[in-house]
């Protein structure tokens, strides 16, 4: 116990003598405890896919509410003194290249042991390029598309956002995405909308014009079925696979109460048989039998993306005794369509995009995914 006395006897002597330089130096203790938790920090920067040093990069560092900036020298680094150790937020800025912002940890076993972190910037040079246009049916009783502006479309690597966009009042829009000369593998994101549309409603036998409140377009999913005013209506049976998407039809012609054509709207996918159309007539009629062939066109790569062919429908009987038709004032119903990188791989599932290459991709979302409340 008597040793154990003297030790601590001449630690706190020892922690005295140090306290007393520091203040006779100008720091105070609580000046000497702040500098124990900072530490000097190196940006190291480099040019992905070349791993060449970038100099002349401005960096900024955020560390709650201190901020700190430098440039990076001609090994393309840069130096910061007396960094607070934490999370901290680095930008990179250089003209010629992406902007970047990195999340990052700084931290240090002692004050002068330091930190440093590697960071890679894309030249703007070796970008590819993804744009379009985007559409929208609000209007259902009219053809005219309306083009949604302001929607926030990204893409990402590997769950990260690395180029952002938004529509502009056309509803066009231009994605830069940062890659190499070996390409980059991304996903583009489109967001779920919400808007109100118009539409008309047959309530007994009279037409009248409604607003359904609050439709939900997502770019990925089936369109629920729209209203319809047409006094004979015609369906078309269900696809055979359940990833496929109903088929629609437009219009129908009919003569002297036959039916002599039919008008196909969205043509659907997932049909391996041709499938019926039915007749459900409201002032009378019977005895149509009508199919339409399926498209197995090897280009749509599976079979569950099959689609009829709007140009082949067989009317084996027009039936009788079908009134004149009244056409439906509402537009068919209108899967979202476009949002793919082909024919098979949707825009959300991941492809690899080339340096210089500028990719034109068109959407529409259709006439809604999710109909709101009709009032």
């Amino acid at each position: 116990m008597y040793k154990l006395r003297n030790y601590l006897f001449l630690l706190f002597i020892g922690l005295g003598i140090t306290f007393t330089a520091c203040e006779k130096d100008g720091l105070t203790e609580e000046e000497v405890l702040d500098l124990t938790q900072k530490t000097t920090f190196a940006v190291n920067i480099r040019e992905e896919g070349t791993n060449q040093p970038l100099a002349a990069v401005d960096v900024t560092i955020s560390a709650g509410s201190n901020v700190y900036t430098s440039a990076s020298d001609e090994f393309g680094v840069a130096y910061f003194e007396n960094v607070e150790q934490g999370d901290v937020i680095i930008a990179l800025q250089k003209e010629g290249y992406f902007d970047l912002s990195q999340e990052a940890e700084v931290f240090s076993n002692g004050r002068l042991a330091g930190d440093n972190i590697t960071l890679r910037m894309y030249s703007e040079e070796m970008a590819a390029v993804v744009r379009g246009n985007v559409k929208i049916q609000i209007d259902l009783t009219s053809e005219a598309y309306e083009n949604p502006a302001g929607i926030d479309i990204y893409a990402k690597y590997n769950n990260t956002v690395i180029s952002s966009t938004k529509t502009d009042a056309d509803g066009n829009y231009s994605l830069i995405i940062p890659t190499t000369a070996n390409g980059r593998y991304v996903t583009i994101h489109f967001p779920d909308l919400e808007f109100d549309q118009k539409v008309a409603i047959r309530e007994e036998g009279v037409v009248v014009s409604k607003t359904v409140k609050g439709t939900i377009f997502r770019p990925y999913d089936k369109a629920m079925a729209l209203p319809s005013t047409a006094n004979i209506l015609a369906t078309v049976a269900n696809p055979n696979y359940s990833r496929g998407r109903q088929a629609y039809v437009e219009s129908l012609t009919v003569e002297a109460g036959v039916i002599t054509a039919v008008e196909l709207g969205d043509i659907g996918y997932g049909y391996s048989i041709n499938p019926t159309v039915y007749i459900n007539s409201l002032d009378g009629g019977s005895g149509a039998n009508i199919k339409v062939d399926y498209d197995y066109n090897s280009s749509y790569c599976y079979p569950e993306y099959y689609r009829l062919d709007p140009n082949e429908i067989y009317i084996y009987d027009g039936g009788a005794g079908y009134p004149d038709y009244e056409a439906n004032i509402n537009v068919s119903t209108m899967h979202p369509g476009g949002f793919k990188w082909n024919n098979c791989d949707y825009l959300n599932e991941t492809e690899r995009v080339e340096s210089g290459d500028v990719y034109i991709i068109d959407v529409n979302y259709g006439t809604g995914t999710e109909l709101g409340e009709i009032l």
